[in-house]
């Protein structure tokens, strides 16, 4: 048998081992023509090791032959004792050499073999003189399937007949090694081949009949060493004949291993190589396999065509991206860089003879060290991803603003990185408009800043005139009948409503100076909700609304006059936007060794606000739209002081609301705790307006 039909039986067996069970007699009958070309005496035997149960499911076909006689067997018998009969379904068919009244016998072949199962040739030799029945036939059947695995084959009607006796005997000498590298079992046929008969190569060395100097691996030399893999191993080899000539072999071997799985030796079959001036045809395994290669060819052809398609593709994304590509192989110290990369920075292949030598001339020198040490935290683990920005200098002296990404895409043993794939990004347009962003930001502050140290500055000028005006109106009030108060009461109205404008515009001003400062001071915080709830008593009372207060009784140390500001402003402002109902003051606190947070909530039952508007309403000068909101004055700086004071304050502060349902403000601020030993109310003070 030629070196390639052995091949193409351990491929075609390979791939029954990974087919589904229902498919594998299918496939066994396709394949029969192809194995009778190659030995007509010998049949494709496989075996599947079964998960839930010992022993192995075991399969075979026949190749077909219409026009040869039917040709029937005697009984069996196996030629193993009582007491291995008894453990059939345990025993590994590769062990099995079947024998038949008279001269006819089956032998069992399996070159290759793993723990899911394994598969070889049954090799059929036929006395001419035995002719049975087709029962009788049948009977072999049944009689030989419990020896294999203890699980009767699939048989039906459409069964081949059995092989005629034109054919002749299967030409390999199988074989069988132990862990000793000694032979345990020969094949007769060996005297044919090298003049010993098994009984003189039985117990010796295989490597004592092999070239120890030809260029093969030592496990094929020397059966005796453990076996770095499971894989077959087939080379070709010289083995020295009784008569001292040395004929040339292909060999193909593999370990086995007990059920423990421990390795018991090494099995495999020998096959003389041919001459390769000899030419043997086959014609129809050549037009078979020219017609797959056929096949194959414009398989590959047509890849190799999407290939350049989307690699062309790809190149044109690049391109209008800007961006290059770079493929570093770690091991070899070569990096691989795509036409793109030298375009951006003006270069040709040729000029990169050492790449990642140019790569650290070409980076601005201010910008290697950030460049390197980017790289060194994502080969060392610390980042995911290899990210820096930095200057490289084209081939016109002009330098580049580049962003260079990647990432290790392949590790070897011990987690060793590779390779390292990534791109190389032109971005000088987007640093050039960012150094315009910046700097027209810086413009802006500047400004900003220059009118609220204007206003902060004014601050006598803008509220002696009112404090005057204030002044004189309260005079009048005291001097004048009822009948004639009404316009001092609205001048004296409006010129505190003007003054609480100012007070909003210098403290907003001053916080976006920079030159508001916090006055940390001890507090109670119950005389703090007592101002609360008296500053809007009149103003709750002449709307019909309640005004509820509960909060508990502690000393803290903080700016109490900032605090009493911001709750001021938020239940002015819901007291502002609410007709019906009222207002809610809960306060809630957790103390934690040398502080105490405390949590407001400001909860209304008025108009409510839009969600889309949450987001807004801490912008300075920012006012609701809608009629429902215009309607009420504001000048829009109120929340939005809010907002700076609690964030001066380490503090946060967010709303919910919902149209027609009311609104509930949020405020959490940290305070400092006294240092003196403290008392806290075991239950919290309400208060309540109507």
């Amino acid at each position: 048998m030629e070196r390639e039909q052995i091949e193409i039986l351990y491929q075609l067996a390979k791939s029954f081992l990974e087919s589904e069970p229902e498919d594998i007699l299918t496939t066994l009958d396709e394949s029969a023509p192809l194995i009778a070309s190659f030995c007509p005496t010998c049949a494709l035997w496989l075996w599947k090791a079964e998960k839930e149960q010992k022993g192995a499911t075991c399969y075979w076909r026949y190749p077909r032959n219409e026009a040869g006689p039917s040709r029937g067997f005697g009984t069996l018998c196996a030629l193993f004792s009582q007491e291995e009969k008894g453990k059939e379904s345990e025993t590994d068919p590769s062990e099995l050499r079947i024998l038949f009244e008279g001269e006819n016998q089956i032998r069992v072949l399996i070159p290759l073999k793993s723990r899911r199962g394994g598969y070889g040739l049954l090799e059929i030799l036929l006395d001419e003189t035995n002719v049975v029945e087709e029962s009788q036939l049948r009977a072999f059947y049944q009689e030989l399937a419990p020896l294999f695995s203890g699980i009767l084959p699939l048989l039906g009607e459409n069964n081949p007949d059995p092989l005629d006796p034109s054919r002749s005997a299967f030409p390999g000498i199988p074989w069988e090694t132990g862990t000793d590298g000694c032979y345990r079992y020969v094949d007769p046929k060996v005297y044919e081949w090298y003049g010993y008969r098994p009984e003189e190569m039985i117990g010796k060395p295989r490597d004592e009949f092999i070239d120890q100097f030809q260029s093969v691996s030592a496990v094929d030399r020397n059966p005796s060493i453990a076996p770095i893999s499971k894989e077959t191993r087939s080379h070709v080899i010289r083995v020295k004949g009784k008569e001292g000539v040395w004929q040339q072999v292909f060999t193909s071997l593999m370990p086995f291993y007990d059920d423990s799985g421990e390795w018991r030796g090494y099995r495999g079959i020998d096959q003389i190589y041919p001459d390769p001036s000899e030419k043997v045809p086959y014609p129809s395994v050549n037009q078979d396999l020219e017609r797959r290669v056929a096949e194959r060819t414009q398989a590959f052809q047509r890849m190799i065509e999407r290939y350049k398609t989307v690699q062309m593709r790809l190149e044109m994304v690049l391109w209008a991206a800007n961006q290059g590509i770079w493929d570093w192989d770690l091991q070899s110290d070569t990096i691989y860089h795509n036409e793109n990369y030298y375009t951006l920075l003006g270069y040709s292949k040729r000029d990169f003879t050492d790449p990642n030598k140019v790569w650290r001339q070409l980076i601005h020198p201010e910008d290697l060290d950030r460049a390197l040490k980017a790289w060194e935290d994502h080969y060392s683990g610390l980042k995911p991803y290899y990210e820096v920005e930095y200057r490289m200098k084209k081939k016109n002296g002009e330098y580049l603003w580049i962003l260079d990404k990647g990432r290790i895409v392949s590790y070897g043993e011990d987690l060793i990185p590779l390779r390292m794939v990534g791109i190389h990004s032109d971005i000088t347009e987007r640093r050039a408009f960012e150094v315009e962003l910046r700097r027209a930001k810086e413009i802006a502050e500047n400004a900003s800043r220059s009118k609220s140290e204007f206003i902060a500055n004014v601050n006598h000028e803008l509220r002696t005139p009112l404090t005057v005006i204030m002044g004189i109106a309260e005079t009048i009030l005291m001097e004048i009948p009822i009948e004639k108060k009404e316009f001092p009461i609205r001048i004296l109205k409006n010129a505190k409503h003007l003054l609480n404008l100012i007070n909003d515009i210098i403290d907003l001003s001053k916080i976006e100076s920079g030159k508001f400062a916090l006055v940390k001071k001890p507090f109670q915080l119950t005389e703090t909700m007592d101002f609360i709830r008296q500053s809007f008593a009149l103003e709750t009372e002449r709307k019909g609304l309640y005004l509820k207060i509960a909060a508990p009784s502690i000393g803290l140390v903080g700016d109490h006059v900032r605090l009493k500001q911001i709750l001021t402003n938020l239940v002015a402002n819901a007291i502002k936007f609410t007709s019906r109902g009222g207002i809610t003051l809960f306060c809630a606190i957790s103390t934690e060794e040398d502080h105490a947070v405390l949590s407001f909530e400001i909860q209304d039952t008025g108009i409510g606000i839009a969600e889309s508007e949450l987001d807004k309403i801490f912008e300075r000068f920012y006012q609701i739209d809608g009629s429902n909101h215009r309607k009420y004055s504001g000048t829009g700086l109120g929340l939005s002081i809010v907002k700076q004071l609690v964030d001066l304050m380490n503090g946060s502060v967010w709303v919910r609301s919902q149209i027609g349902k009311g609104t509930t403000f949020f405020v959490r601020i940290p305070f400092r705790l006294p240092d003196r030993p403290r008392e806290t109310s075991a239950h919290a003070t309400s208060q309540e307006a109507l």
